[in-house]
């Protein structure tokens, strides 16, 4: 198909993201922008699922805050897509939302 656009490509994709360590433990802030996609090869409209022509643009943004002790013990705290912002991927799947996650580690 001539003049068609690839789908599942995202027309804009602009990510990035900034670490702060005062010290005492260390802190990063990522967020990440995925411009709109074409659902399907033919460019048309999806009248099936998403009744669209392409998957709208997303903002998300996920953190990290992590600690060591002694050299030995360590916490970290992550945080994915802090706003719960609902989106489809490329696949037509709803992603989970927010997703906390909790690590303690122990270096030998």
């Amino acid at each position: 198909m001539d003049g068609k656009y690839l789908t599942d490509v995202p027309d804009h994709l602009v990510s990035g993201g900034v670490n702060f360590t005062p010290g005492f433990a260390s802190f990063s802030i990522l967020a990440k922008y995925t411009g709109e996609m074409w659902i399907n090869d033919k460019n048309g409209f999806d009248n099936k699922y998403l009744f669209r022509y392409e998957y709208p643009s997303v903002f998300t943004m996920d953190a990290k805050a992590s600690k060591t002790f002694y050299n030995k013990f360590g916490l970290t705290l992550s945080i994915q897509n802090i706003f719960d912002e609902k989106y489809y991927d490329s696949k037509s799947a709803v992603c989970p939302g927010r997703l906390i996650t909790g690590e303690i580690s122990y270096k030998f």
